[in-house]
């Protein structure tokens, strides 16, 4: 349980949408913006294509502050799968609650063929999350439980099993206990 406290994140942006592929190869770059919903931003998940897994080449994700260049992440295009969500992760930016950071992709190396793609919803906006290092472990351990409690009562089925049994054990008990009594004579 200590060991699941390290290294959990918060999740800031959870954008999931795709519906489109912008393809990025050559002097064909894809940037975007977002606002950091917490501080400690330490990674970046975007869904990326690489179609038939063709592509092999270094890919590069810089991460821009005000145009300054904070983070920059390089990885290669083999790791990213045909449809896949990759996580971009980098030393934590402290001060990052409610700055607009802008980031950049690019392979320069990659031809149109074995091109690299960045799943999109309808306005061009990145399949995208964002996470953040803990700052509080107080506030993640109630974070924990409101998570653990909510998708337990989602669950209808459970819900009704467990009290079943839990009542139903009851009785039986209650029953045994006064068949006892009645046994010992009272």
């Amino acid at each position: 349980v200590f060991i699941s406290f390290m290294v959990r994140k918060n999740i800031g942006i959870n954008n999931q949408r795709e519906n489109r592929t912008v393809e990025i190869y050559g002097d064909l770059t894809f940037s975007s913006s977002f606002t950091s919903l917490e501080n400690q931003l330490n990674s970046v998940v975007l869904k990326l294509k690489n179609t038939g897994i063709r592509n092999h080449e270094p890919v590069n994700f810089v991460l821009y502050l005000n145009q300054d260049s904070l983070r920059v992440v390089q990885f290669n295009g083999s790791n990213i799968g045909d449809g896949a969500w990759i996580r971009l992760s980098f030393e934590s930016i402290a001060d990052s609650r409610d700055k607009t950071f802008t980031f950049n992709l690019s392979s320069l190396s990659t031809t149109r063929e074995n091109s690299i793609g960045v799943q999109t919803d309808e306005n061009g906006k990145p399949a995208l999350i964002t996470y953040h290092k803990v700052t509080s472990y107080p506030i993640l351990i109630k974070q924990i439980y409101y998570q653990f409690f909510m998708r337990l009562l989602a669950d209808k089925f459970f819900i009704i099993l467990w009290l079943g049994s839990l009542i139903g054990s009851w009785l039986i008990l209650s029953w045994k206990k006064v068949n006892f009594l009645k046994f010992l004579g009272f």
